[in-house]
């Protein structure tokens, strides 16, 4: 039984967050682990327990358990979403159903048939079951009825819930042990062995909910390389750092009161915060550094964007290449922003980095979107649409530059392009991840065909989104209930997803630029160390573990069948 969602609770406060507090396991697989439970109508003994807490409460876990022959395994997330559905797999064949479609279920026989049976129940969404539970608790509590469930009932599953944290163990995560292993005897102790002023530097750090905000801190704390406070916007994005013994404090970077003490006990700051809205990107950006110049903050290293040499760059790009606005808005505000830095120059030092395209774990775009375009059996190699430099850099090769331009001791500020060690075209890179997911061979699609099916597949999603703001509410609830309608909204979806748009093919993919980073290499002490196939082996690893990706072909699974009962050599039912 597997449940997985991103924490998106209206959280007012650091409960859910805060140090010695508990995470998924509790808050969402107590539910799975009382279900089966009652399921079974006994209580299992448990086998085994994994978690990826380092000291704080856990976003994701995996418990496994064994009640006679039957092996059960729950898998819960706070990061993401998971198979969200149970399969109960036995001799004859297997049952499944997804976590919110209560009214039927699919039976795949051994024979190979697969049939779709109704519950007859009348209770189709969340409320209709939670409304029941909540009346008879206050009922419970007027003394009008008793309660529908004892509380000994649950003492099992409470004893279950406290020996899995008791004997959890560390998810093996590869991305995070090669940090480790990669800095732990650094020449630069800013990446590396740090010193203890620098250990004891404070480093405000912007966006830490996000992909690369979350990495600079994460990389700070596993290296000791420094002391990050991790800045969120709101309590709601906290999942992923808040796993870490980690400060964090609630800056919304628009708010002038909120940065000012943000910015009023530290050293440093790491500005990573994304957003596509102008107002953030720069009003942010000059409230960090008048609250900077205000409180004598010694350094600020803006993340900016290889973007703001616009989309027509082409050749080899250096920092002399000029940064004229071009009406895009990303890039734009990019520019303004650095402009504002170059204005605080002398107040506040500050150097701004120009990244190219960033992938590793946790990257929406160009990790789980690009693995779901790939997995989607749509993609392919899309001729010269697809044969622009990819510039990829993984994420951990721009967190080392970004350690090198915190230890600095010019005083000056100035701008530094960032890439990665390989020069790839953008179907070489879809080639290479399509075969680190161990999946078919890409199909070759021409030109001609691309360009027509990304312009009708444009036309479709205008279309879906105009239709969307008039019904969302509506077509929400179809979606969620399931059934035909469900499958074809699905569907559609898909296929817009898969589809390149014309912005891709025409400008991004086919790109003859590479941004050349060898100032920083010169200046920084710069060098990239993480090559493509060693990035991609690391993200792969980190997609199948948050099922993102599709089981690794080569895995041994015999250790962990052999713990919870393998359901093809003996007659186990496996949740």
């Amino acid at each position: 039984y597997h449940d997985g969602v991103e924490f998106d609770w209206p959280a007012a406060s650091p409960h859910h967050f805060k140090l010695g507090a508990k995470g998924t396991w509790s808050d969402t697989g107590v539910h799975l682990l009382d279900t089966v439970c009652y399921w079974l109508d006994a209580k299992p003994e448990l086998v085994e327990s994994y978690n990826d807490s380092y000291g704080g409460p856990e976003a994701l876990a995996t418990v496994r358990f064994r009640h006679d022959q039957c092996g059960v395994e729950i898998k819960v997330s706070r990061l993401g979403r998971l198979m969200n559905g149970f399969e109960i797999v036995g001799s004859q064949g297997t049952i499944e159903a997804a976590a919110e479609t209560f009214d039927q279920v699919i039976v795949q026989h051994s024979d190979g048939r697969r049939t779709r049976h109704r519950c007859g129940s009348n209770r189709v969404n969340y409320n209709d079951f939670a409304k029941p539970l909540i009346d008879n608790f206050v009922d419970v509590i007027r003394g009008t009825a008793p309660p529908l469930i004892s509380g000994a009932s649950t003492l099992g599953t409470i004893d279950l819930l406290e020996q899995a944290y008791e004997r959890a163990e560390p998810f093996s995560m590869p991305w995070n042990q090669h940090w480790v292993a990669s800095t732990a005897g650094a020449d630069e102790p800013s990446v590396g062995q740090a010193t203890n002023e620098q250990v004891n530097r404070r480093v405000l750090v912007t966006g830490a909910s996000g992909f690369l905000g979350g990495r600079v801190v994460e990389s700070m704390l596993l290296s000791g390389s420094a002391t990050p406070i991790a800045a969120i916007r709101h309590w709601t994005r906290a999942s992923r750092v808040a796993r870490h013994e980690v400060e964090i404090a609630i800056c919304d970077i628009l708010d002038a009161e909120q940065v000012d003490r943000a910015v009023a006990n530290v050293d440093a700051i790491v500005h990573c915060a994304k957003t596509d809205d102008r107002e953030s990107i720069v009003g942010g950006t000059r409230n960090l550094l008048q609250a900077a110049e205000k409180h004598g903050i010694r350094r600020m290293v803006y993340l900016s964007t290889g973007e703001v040499y616009g989309p027509d760059a082409s050749g080899l790009i250096t920092e002399q290449y000029p940064t004229n606005k071009t009406g895009r808005l990303y890039g734009d505000a990019k520019i303004e922003a650095e402009e504002l830095c170059r204005e605080f120059s002398g107040r506040v030092p500050s150097t701004i980095l120009r990244p190219s395209i960033i992938y590793g774990p946790f990257s929406s775009s160009w990790s789980i979107d690009m693995a779901e375009r790939l997995q989607s059996g749509k993609w392919g190699a899309f001729e010269e649409h697809g044969e622009g430099i990819a510039n990829l850099i993984y994420v951990d090769d721009l967190v080392r530059a970004i350690g090198l331009a915190l230890s600095t001791k010019d005083g000056r500020t100035a701008e530094f392009n960032v890439n990665g060690p390989d020069r790839l075209t953008w179907n070489e890179y879809f080639a290479l991840f399509n075969q680190a997911l161990q999946l078919p061979p890409l199909t070759h699609i021409s030109a001609s065909k691309s360009r027509m099916k990304s312009m009708v597949m444009g036309w479709a999603d205008k279309a879906a989104g105009v239709i969307l703001d008039r019904f969302e509410d509506k077509l929400m609830e179809i979606y969620l209930r399931g059934g035909w309608a469900s499958r074809v909204m699905k569907r559609i979806k898909g296929e817009i997803n898969s589809t390149p748009s014309g912005g891709e093919l025409n400008d991004l993919f086919s790109r003859q630029a590479e941004y050349s980073d060898a100032r920083a290499r010169e200046e920084l002490d710069y060098t990239p160390e993480v090559s493509i196939q060693q990035g991609l082996e690391m993200t792969v690893a980190w997609l199948r573990l948050h099922e993102l990706a599709p089981k690794s072909l080569l895995a041994d699974e015999s250790v962990a069948m052999q713990q919870v009962g393998d359901p093809r050599t003996e007659e186990a039912a496996v949740l």
